[in-house]
């Protein structure tokens, strides 16, 4: 009985401590970190890339006709001297997308 006691709480304390560090605590809103950068994936659509980086990023080049579009996002990078890019495409009838990301950690 005693060993039960132990062991349940041995799982509650590691519980409580597991749930005491949220995954907002690792965010950076003014900045992108490798972490985030990493989880950018070819298909994403630019609303879910500006909700992982936490910021919309700096429109640096953009255009389209007949309904297709790509638009050039730069993003401020948490590391200085590094760079943090992503290239949007979107079909007639559809949504910006990634086709394509860059970055440079210096």
């Amino acid at each position: 009985m005693i060993r039960k006691v132990v062991a349940i709480t041995v799982v509650v304390a590691a519980l409580m401590l597991i749930g005491s560090v949220s995954p907002a605590s690792a965010d950076t809103p003014r900045c992108v970190s490798k972490v985030e950068f990493n989880t950018i994936r070819n298909g994403m659509s630019r609303q879910q890339v500006t909700n992982i980086f936490d910021i919309p990023g700096r429109v640096t080049g953009q255009g389209g006709s007949g309904g297709y579009a790509f638009e050039f996002r730069d993003y401020r990078p948490c590391r200085p001297n590094s760079s943090v890019s992503v290239n949007f495409w979107r079909d007639p009838g559809d949504i910006l997308r990634v086709v394509g990301s860059f970055a440079y950690w210096g």
